[in-house]
């Protein structure tokens, strides 16, 4: 190994200390970006499977994905385009700007007079015949599998979010805080504990409820009162959009690529790939091994599950507990700022070249293992 090389692999090691890049779970997940085709922003996502996902976003995109390669499709608006759900791949619904709605049967999509002129920002239902649309001055459109009927929300606050367990329990969330509540006849509004626009609802059950803002807050129900906790050191960043698998398995993503990742107990940064990239407005998937990310400028991003290489964990072993000091200090430090996130990133675009040199070198490897093991304390408590 020539000095050269030599002095190269120590300093991405010892940034790599630094760095605290370490993990076997969700910390590590691989986020890959996928050509969309388009500049566009795209702000829903929704699909009926694996091969079957539509992307929609400004000026009447709808992008398609067979399991190979997203494609566009003639939307026949040039409306801005919010939201995508569906109940199977013959029965999608899309709602937009203007009240705008599109409907997908399986062979075409054809527009639907909604009878307002509102924009709309989200879309859910528990059913084809059970279908809630959302948009700006408080306006909730029902459809009962027949027409869109208007319903009184009692706000005229802009709604963005909603979700539902069940035709008897829907959440509805929107600017100033504003969460409301539908108990199967009314809607009713809920104390958030926030003035923060509230973005996005998600959750397991109806006593397991997950919301997000734009001041950085992810909240949470319980089936009795709302709670949140800030995950964004600057209120000036904001999340967007949340989606889950399970109770256990959650995605919540916005402001520059930033993508949370909840495992029933602990809110961590999923993503290291694309720190200062674009904005992401929406996320969904499949399965925990097949989620979709889409946002700012046409950006798409992919998880299949798969981790990252870390050459920490490679020195030390998963089990070495000098890991949870690393990532410790990874998540309460270094990923607070927007300038250390970025040498988050430079370390895991270097980490399998790294684990390359270092099985060229069997002697290096034990030496730089050795200064791993002094320098990072074991103790949980504390850092570096």
């Amino acid at each position: 190994m020539n000095k050269s090389v030599l002095k190269k692999l120590i300093a991405i090691v010892f940034a790599s200390v630094l760095l605290v890049l370490t993990s076997h779970d969700h910390s590590l997940a691989k986020w890959a970006p996928v050509n969309s085709g388009t500049t566009r922003d795209l702000l829903g996502i929704w699909g009926s499977a694996d091969s079957d996902v539509f992307a929609v976003g400004d000026c009447g995109t709808i992008l398609h994905y067979d399991g190979t390669e997203w494609s566009s499709i003639d939307s026949g608006t040039t409306e801005h385009l919010r939201d995508i759900w569906g109940t199977s791949d013959s029965d999608v619904f899309i709602v937009g700007y203007k009240g705008t709605i599109l409907h997908y049967d399986g062979s075409s999509w054809s527009s639907i007079n909604s009878g307002v002129t509102c924009d709309f920002y989200d879309i859910w239902g528990s059913s084809e015949t059970d279908v809630f649309a959302v948009g700006s001055s408080g306006t909730i459109l029902h459809y009962d599998g027949t027409e869109w009927s208007q319903m009184d929300s009692g706000t005229e606050y802009d709604l963005c979010g909603i979700w539902g367990s069940s035709e008897s329990d829907a959440f509805a969330s929107g600017c100033c805080g504003t969460i409301l509540h539908y108990d199967g006849l009314s809607w009713s509004p809920m104390s958030s504990g926030t003035d923060y626009v509230i973005c996005d609802l998600w959750g397991s059950s109806g006593s397991n409820v997950f919301a997000v803002s734009k001041g950085g807050l992810i909240l949470y129900y319980d089936g009795t009162n709302w709670s949140y906790t800030r995950v964004f050191p600057l209120p000036i960043l904001g999340l967007y959009a949340i989606w889950g698998t399970s109770g256990a398995d959650i995605f919540a993503v916005g402001s520059y690529s930033t993508i949370f990742h909840y495992d029933e107990s602990t809110w961590s940064l999923n993503n290291f790939t694309h720190p200062f990239d674009n904005d992401l407005y929406a996320v969904w998937g499949t399965s925990s091994s097949n989620v979709f990310a889409v946002g700012e400028c046409g950006t798409i991003l992919k998880y299949d599950g798969e981790p990252q290489s870390c050459p920490a964990v490679y020195l030390l072993g998963e089990e070495d507990q000098r890991l949870d000091t690393l990532r410790k200090f990874r998540d309460e430090v270094l990923a607070k700022s927007s300038v250390t996130s970025g040498l988050i990133t430079l370390y895991y675009n270097y980490g399998n070249q790294l684990i390359a040199l270092l099985d060229s070198s069997p002697t290096f490897k034990i030496i730089l293992r050795k200064i791993l093991e002094i320098v990072v304390p074991k103790d949980k408590g504390t850092y570096l």
